[in-house]
């Protein structure tokens, strides 16, 4: 699958784990989403010289900066789930509004970041979680601005 192309008009929606998130998640900057597959190895005899490999399951992460600012409750909302190690929802819409990731992930890693007069920023890096749902792929952003 590869890297899905997320752009200026990205739109991530915010939730609670197990359910499609309704809530916008303003000032962020650099989100990323990387759809991966793994490879088995399933090399026999009869394949001769040649290796031969089979794909099997799918991997998702999510990255994204997000602007700190005073009472922004989403902030608080992630690090708390970044501290309780639970799971959060995110739909992230590349702007089309249609064929977004709708999935739970478990932020992996928080940094801070304070650019020269930019800002201070949380870097979140997240994995997906199929603890309450399964990720849908092809889902569509009804709270689209």
């Amino acid at each position: 699958m590869g890297k899905k192309y997320l752009g200026k008009d990205a739109v991530i929606l915010v939730g609670v784990a197990g359910a499609t998130p309704i809530t916008v998640l303003g000032n962020i900057k650099d989100p990323n989403l990387d759809m991966s597959r793994d490879k088995t190895d399933v090399t026999c005899l009869s394949d001769g010289d040649y290796k031969s490999e089979v794909v099997t399951y799918k991997n998702m992460t999510f990255g994204f900066s997000l602007r700190v600012e005073a009472g922004d409750t989403n902030y608080t909302t992630l690090w708390t789930a970044y501290q309780a190690g639970t799971a959060v929802s995110f739909l992230i819409d590349n702007g089309t509004h249609e064929n977004c990731v709708d999935a739970d992930f478990v932020i992996d890693s928080w940094g801070e970041s304070k650019p020269l007069a930019d800002g201070q920023f949380a870097v979140l890096s997240c994995s997906q979680s199929t603890d309450l749902r399964v990720p849908i792929t092809n889902a569509t952003n009804v709270i689209a601005e």
